[in-house]
């Protein structure tokens, strides 16, 4: 966050996303980062583990679902030092 505070790239942090289950809201959802961009809006998930799991990769699709935003971006620092990321993409946005 100091990061983007530092760009003046403008932010949300540990945005809640309105998840169901059989049209029950599910609570305990958040975003970790949404970053705003001229033209559209992306999440970004921040993990600090071995790798990025499936498991990483089925929440924010699932946020990207609900929140119709087109791309998320997991980043993972890993206890060795590396840094990770995958790109994700929303496959039911729809670009107007």
């Amino acid at each position: 966050e100091l990061k983007l505070k530092q760009e003046k790239i403008p932010y949300r942090s540990q945005v809640e996303m309105n998840m169901k289950i059989n049209n029950e809201k599910i609570g305990g959802c958040f975003a970790d980062l949404i970053v705003f961009q001229p033209t559209n809006e992306i999440i970004l998930e921040l993990k600090r583990s071995k790798y990025i799991t499936l498991d990483d990769i089925r929440q924010i699709k699932r946020y990207l679902e609900v929140s119709k935003i087109q791309l998320g971006i997991i980043v993972n620092a890993s206890r060795n030092g590396r840094l990770n990321y995958k790109r994700i993409l929303n496959a039911n946005y729809k670009i107007l």
